[in-house]
């Protein structure tokens, strides 16, 4: 159950936890059903192939009797932990690259998306200004709402097109609503 539910990392060190305690001549079985067991678990994690044979792990065993078998376990828990490291950095760069450019991109198109919208109604203001106070009256108006890229000040000033019954009264309202007065002239 152990290896079954232990992360990657913490399987080398419960492979030779378990050489170490089932080593004598008796539990050879014990330790070949543990090596197939870690091995289908690492298998299933993609990583199968950076275990050692079990002929490896029986050699150092038989070198080792009574001793600790830690130093091919250790190199080869280091290596797993080196190579899981850098592939949590490499996946969260590459996740942080893609949830960037993914956000980059929406904002752009929202942006992009106002800015024509704001542009659009620019044009109608002074389509409509052009036909209602004539070309000088919708030139000014062009150039005071070229900037504005709120859609809401947009709209009042096409109800102050409508409002103002002269050219001159509605460039006075455009250029006060700019700098923020909202004077009823």
């Amino acid at each position: 159950a152990e290896v079954e539910s232990a992360r990657a990392g913490a399987l080398p060190r419960l492979l030779r936890t378990a050489f170490q305690r089932y080593g004598g001549p008796d539990s050879a079985a014990l330790r070949r059903g543990l090596h197939l067991r870690v091995e289908a678990a690492l298998a299933r994690r993609g990583m199968a192939a950076e275990l050692p044979p079990l002929a490896e792990f029986e050699r150092l065993l038989a070198q080792r009797r009574g001793g600790h078998m830690t130093a091919m376990l250790d190199a080869t828990l280091e290596r797993w932990e080196k190579a899981k490291i850098a592939e949590g950095v490499e996946r969260g760069l590459a996740e942080g690259v893609e949830r960037g450019l993914a956000q980059g991109i929406e904002q752009g198109l929202a942006e992009g998306v106002e800015r024509g919208a704001a542009q659009g109604r620019v044009a109608l203001l002074g389509r409509q200004a052009e036909r209602r106070f004539g070309t000088g009256v919708a030139d000014q108006l062009k150039a005071l709402l070229a900037d504005v890229s709120d859609l809401s000040r947009l709209d009042e000033a096409g109800e102050w097109l409508l409002e103002c019954d002269t050219g001159a009264a509605l460039l006075t309202r455009l250029r006060a609503g700019t700098h923020g007065t909202h004077d009823n002239a």
